[in-house]
């Protein structure tokens, strides 16, 4: 018997490797009472990228599943008296949700504005930056993990300038030969910060030294220039809070059209007549 499933599920794979339905989608893999499993059930829900023993041991454990479910499900309702009609009602319901759910997601997909503009975020934040406070400090760093052999004099002059046209060259210096670096362009968490430097350096290091410092062990140099600082207890950074307020204008902005398109509805319905109340 086992080998004689192996082989249909063999089989099964061979025949799924062409491309687009087939009649081949209507392979019977099981049955239980008037339930049926085809072939096309299962492949709709198969990970992608499967060897093709992990691919017959999902269509083995899936089928399995899906025949102990029927089993129950069939026992159940030989078993449970639905006089009242109450499992009924609760399947009728459960189903509407799920048709509203749908469409729901179908209309916003179709209807939203999902541009989030810098002025929006600038308008949230500020109004609601109280809620966004730092349990840790944060800084805006340029660091650079440095090869030691390779910080020339000159580089470390150019690290250390207040120019734009050096700290250019340094930037481009570190891009070809750092592996681990930040130049002043986003936040980051200082305990993280510090965890890139050997803690027998960093820890007499003075990090916000205007001008940078350089610490150095055996096999490399670290670069480190503090440009802005927000200790923890006060509000986080707006580019920190970015991804987190668009995500909530976006839900908001969800809510408004679904809300409206709710109120449309009904309101519709209602001028034509569509349903009548009793209360």
């Amino acid at each position: 018997m086992k080998l004689l499933l192996r082989a249909i599920i063999i089989s099964f794979f061979a025949v799924s490797c062409s491309s687009g339905d087939s009649p081949d989608d209507a392979l019977l893999l099981a049955e239980v009472g008037d339930h049926l499993l085809y072939k096309k059930q299962v492949t709709s829900v198969m990970p992608q990228g499967l060897s093709s023993q992990d691919s017959i041991s999902f269509v083995k454990n899936y089928t399995d599943a899906w025949v102990l479910n029927k089993l129950l499900y069939e026992k159940a309702v030989r078993n449970i008296s639905d006089k009242d009609g109450s499992i009924e009602e609760q399947t009728n319901i459960y189903k509407e949700q799920l048709y509203i759910t749908a469409y729901e997601q179908l209309f916003s997909n179709q209807k939203l504005d999902t541009l989030i503009t810098q002025a929006h975020i600038d308008e949230y934040y500020s109004a609601h930056k109280h809620e966004y406070i730092l349990s840790v400090d944060v800084v805006k760093p340029i660091f650079a993990v440095i090869p030691k052999q390779k910080l020339t004099k000159k580089i470390r002059t150019y690290f250390q300038s207040s120019d734009s046209d050096e700290f250019d060259i340094f930037r481009e210096f570190v891009y070809e030969n750092s592996h681990k670096f930040y130049l002043g362009k986003e936040w980051v968490i200082l305990d993280q910060l510090k965890q890139e430097v050997p803690v027998t350096l960093i820890s007499n290091a003075n990090l916000f030294n205007s001008k940078g410092i350089v610490l150095e062990d055996s096999e490399f140099a670290y670069c480190i220039k503090i440009n802005e600082h927000v200790q923890s207890g006060n509000p986080k950074p707006k580019e920190m809070a970015y991804e987190e307020i668009a995500t909530i204008l976006l839900h908001k902005r969800k809510i408004e059209l679904l809300t409206s398109m709710r109120n449309k509805l009904y309101q519709d319905a209602l001028h034509k007549k569509k349903f009548e109340t009793y209360y």
